[in-house]
Order: structure tokens, then C-alpha cells, then sequence
């Protein structure tokens, strides 16, 4: 299926019904939006009230001939060294550099919706206390699946 830009174009015959996760593999994902979120910690939290930041990407998958347009949500890169130096490898990757800041390297990464290379991986959809996420249970109670990226795998370049 080619990657979806309208329904005038979709042969619903070609599209797979499931809601299953991406295989593992290594997929060409175009950077879809890049946002830098900002919020506040709930009361449950170690820190209630504080304030923290943290990156949300959507990407969508490209160049494949099952899964094009199948999306992969990073919605928890928080401030921290791991997640600027995962910023720092999509910036080699994709040779857009920033110099403005990081939220105005965001907003191009969105207009100019790079691809870059990155390996999906299966894992249990769960909470970050380690229980399973109520939206995704199966039906005895144990976690759903979930696709994610192996950010230590690396950001590659697509060809």
C-alpha cells in the first residue's frame, strides 16, 4: 500500500484491519511532528506540581510494502541526557541542524518531515509504575503490546 495522503486513494482491501503492533524491524520513518510539550506532575507523582518538559514525536512509516502509513508515537522523551543525545543523533540523520533552539528545530523537523531509519521493537504497554495500561489490556488482565522505538540501536540515515 502506498503511503497515505487521501481517502480518494485507499483500497480498503490493501489496509490491515488490525490494531496489532508493527513487527520488529527496521523501518524508513518520516518524522510526522516533532513537538516540545510542557507540563505539570500529577498528584500521584514524586514531585506533585512540578513543572517538566519533554518531546513528542509521531512518525509514519515509509517505503514499505505492508505497513506504509502505519504511525509510531515517542510521546515520553523527557529532559535528560539520553533523550538530547537521541535529539542530537536525529539531527546528524537527517543533517537538519539546529541553531535557534531546540522548540524552533522541532517546528522545521514538522514542516520538513525528514525519514530516518530506526528499528521497532514489541513490548508490553505498560505504565511507568509497571502496571498495565487500562486502554490496551487483553482479556485476562495482562498488558497489550505495544510498538516502540529501540532508541539504542541508533538513527540512521535512509538512502
Amino acid at each position: 500500500m502506498e503511503e497515505m495522503t487521501g481517502f480518494e486513494y485507499v483500497h480498503l482491501a490493501e489496509v490491515d484491519p488490525s490494531f496489532t503492533p508493527l513487527p520488529a524491524d527496521y523501518y524508513n520513518l518520516k518524522i510526522l511532528s516533532a513537538e516540545l510539550f510542557e507540563g505539570v506532575s500529577g498528584p500521584n507523582a514524586k514531585n506533585p506540581g512540578a513543572k517538566y518538559q519533554k518531546v513528542n514525536f509521531q512518525f509514519g512509516v515509509t517505503d514499505h510494502p505492508k505497513f506504509s502509513g502505519r504511525r509510531v508515537f515517542e510521546r515520553n522523551l523527557f529532559y535528560n541526557d539520553f533523550t538530547l543525545r537521541i535529539l542530537r543523533r536525529i539531527q546528524d540523520a537527517t543533517g537538519i541542524v539546529e541553531k535557534d533552539g531546540i522548540p524552533e528545530w522541532l517546528k522545521t523537523l514538522s514542516r520538513i518531515q525528514p525519514t530516518v531509519k530506526l528499528q521497532v521493537v514489541v513490548e508490553p504497554d505498560v505504565n511507568f509504575d509497571g502496571t498495565p495500561n487500562p486502554k490496551n489490556l487483553k482479556g485476562d488482565g495482562s498488558p497489550g503490546d505495544r510498538s516502540v522505538i529501540n532508541w539504542k540501536s541508533g538513527v540512521q540515515p535512509t538512502s
